[in-house]
C-alpha cells in the first residue's frame, strides 16, 4: 500500500519503512522540528499547528520516531547512534585449513549422489 502524499509535499521523499535512520537523517529532524518551533513562536502565516506532526510530514519520518528523537536530544544534548541490527551473538568461523579438502570433498559427493538421482 503506497502512502500519497498532499501536492505540496511531492518533492518530498517517502522514506522506506524498518529502514534505521543514519545520525544525519537524525540531525535533520533535530533541526526541522527546531524550525518548525521558531515559527510557531514568530507567529509565522503557516500553520502552527504540533510541531512533531509538521516535522514528520516533511522528512517522511514517522511522527513517533520523531518525538523519541527529540526527546533523546533534549535529554542528552546529542542524537542517538543508529541501531544495530541482526543478530548480534558473534559465532567462531574460522575452520582449520586443513579439514578444507575434506569438506569440499564431502560437498562435492553429496551435490554428485543429488544429481544421479
Amino acid at each position: 500500500m503506497s502512502r500519497k502524499q498532499p501536492e505540496s509535499l511531492k518533492n518530498v521523499p517517502i522514506r522506506k519503512r524498518g529502514k534505521a535512520l543514519t545520525i544525519d537523517e537524525k540531525l535533520m529532524v533535530v533541526r526541522v522540528f527546531d524550525k518548525c518551533n521558531e515559527e510557531k513562536r514568530n507567529g509565522n502565516d503557516i500553520d502552527p499547528k504540533d510541531a512533531y506532526s509538521r516535522t514528520s510530514r516533511y522528512t517522511g519520518v514517522g511522527r513517533r520516531q520523531v518525538v523519541e528523537i527529540i526527546r533523546y536530544f533534549r535529554e542528552t544534548g546529542e542524537v542517538s547512534k543508529p541501531a544495530q541490527v541482526g543478530n548480534l551473538c558473534y559465532h567462531i568461523t574460522n575452520i582449520p585449513s586443513l579439514s578444507e579438502p575434506y569438506i569440499r570433498n564431502f560437498i562435492f559427493n553429496r551435490h554428485s549422489r543429488l544429481a544421479n538421482l
